[in-house]
């Protein structure tokens, strides 16, 4: 069926990029964000320093100062990750990658394959915070 056009309608024209990019709503500009920093999280953790001793040294090294309830964890971690660096730092640069991703993603597309929308990665952060920053340190003895 045709419908007829009269002079007073509005022309619909396609959308230019940038006037997409201005109309996110401040949720998607959170999400966009924070999908950044997990990227950059995750490109960090390809550096080749991180493939080395010097991982496992540095995760070993936040144990010193802390309780054995929080530095007991953290130490251990960076026993087994010494003897597993180069598997271990692959897997856990992937890991940090997914979350960039999915966050990235467009709204309301689910990945492949995938039941949820995006991967969440707050188990994921509060791992890294516990074993890989050994709590921010507000447990630590002062030096």
């Amino acid at each position: 069926m045709c419908h007829p056009v009269a002079a007073g309608d509005p022309v619909v024209r396609p959308v230019a990029a940038h006037e997409r990019a201005s109309a996110l709503d401040p949720r998607r500009k959170l999400q966009l964000a924070l999908g950044v920093i997990w990227l950059l999280d995750a490109v960090l953790q390809f550096q080749p320093f991180m493939f080395g001793r010097g991982f496992a040294q540095m995760l070993a090294g936040g144990a010193h100062g802390n309780p054995a309830i929080a530095g007991r964890p953290v130490a251990s971690s960076a026993a087994f990750i010494g003897h597993h660096v180069t598997a271990l730092n692959a897997i856990f640069s992937a890991i940090q990658l997914l979350p960039g991703l999915g966050l990235a993603r467009r709204p309301g597309v689910p990945p492949p394959g995938s039941r949820s929308p995006r991967p969440c990665p707050v188990p994921w952060a509060l791992a890294v915070w516990w074993l890989g920053e050994s709590l921010g340190g507000p447990l630590a003895a002062p030096p």
